[in-house]
Order: C-alpha cells, then sequence, then structure tokens
C-alpha cells in the first residue's frame, strides 16, 4: 500500500501543471530533463539555493487503519519568501480535498509555516503536510 501511496503523491506533484509551472528542473550527464522534486529528506547540493524545487518524505502512518493513511512532509523551497509560500499555496489549491487517481485516493493539505534560511548555504522552505487516504 505504502508505494501506490508514494507513487500517487508523486504523479501528483509531477503532472499537475499549476504545480510544475513553479518548479525548476536539473539536467543529468546525459541531457535528460528532470523537474526538482525528490522522495528523500533533503535535495540534492547540487540544485542551488536560487531554484524554486520540492522535496518529501514520509512523516506518519496509521497501520491499524482498514486503510492507507499516511502523512508526507513537504518541503517547499525557493530563493524568496513569496516564491516558497506561493508554492505551498499552489499545492494547497491543488490537491487539498481532491480524489487521487480513480477516486483510490484522497488528499488533505495543511501549511505549517515557512522557515527563513539559516545562512547563506540555504533558502526560504514553507513546510506542508499532505496527509493521503486510501480506499
Amino acid at each position: 500500500m505504502y508505494s501506490e501511496i508514494q507513487e500517487e503523491l508523486q504523479k501528483q506533484l509531477s503532472t499537475n501543471v499549476n504545480i510544475t509551472a513553479l518548479l525548476n528542473t536539473w539536467t543529468d550527464g546525459l541531457s535528460n530533463v528532470y523537474l526538482m522534486i525528490v522522495n528523500d529528506d533533503v535535495c540534492p547540493s547540487d540544485w542551488g539555493l536560487e531554484n524554486s524545487s520540492l522535496n518529501y518524505y514520509e512523516n506518519t502512518r496509521d497501520n491499524f487503519s482498514d486503510y492507507g493513511d499516511i502523512t508526507f512532509t513537504v518541503n517547499c523551497r525557493a530563493f524568496t519568501r513569496k516564491k516558497s509560500k506561493s508554492l505551498s499555496e499552489v499545492i494547497r489549491e491543488e490537491l487539498h480535498r481532491v480524489d487521487g487517481t480513480g477516486s483510490d485516493f484522497f488528499f488533505t493539505v495543511s501549511i505549517t509555516g515557512t522557515l527563513r534560511p539559516v545562512d547563506e548555504r540555504d533558502n526560504y522552505n514553507t513546510i506542508i503536510d499532505i496527509n493521503i487516504k486510501a480506499r
């Protein structure tokens, strides 16, 4: 169940044009272009502070539920506070109280706050929690 929920979140974040319009891309050594979205605790260091990116990871899981119930923390990182907050607000607008693929998934989104850069190696980070329930 976890992998299905994780794949659904990746799909929703990477195919919604209102979300992807706010993200930067990176190119690998083979000239393949990818959106700056990663399922990991941190963004790769070579993505650069000036870019807008997302990283997400599992925060909590209800293993005793009759259905899948997982909350992911999503870091909406950007060079300015305004861009970071905009990215989080668009994700909330696009996914909050929305059914996922085939109505098998239901999303709720909450924005928890924006962190300022701690030093010159950091950028703004608006943290959101996305809870996904799988039927």
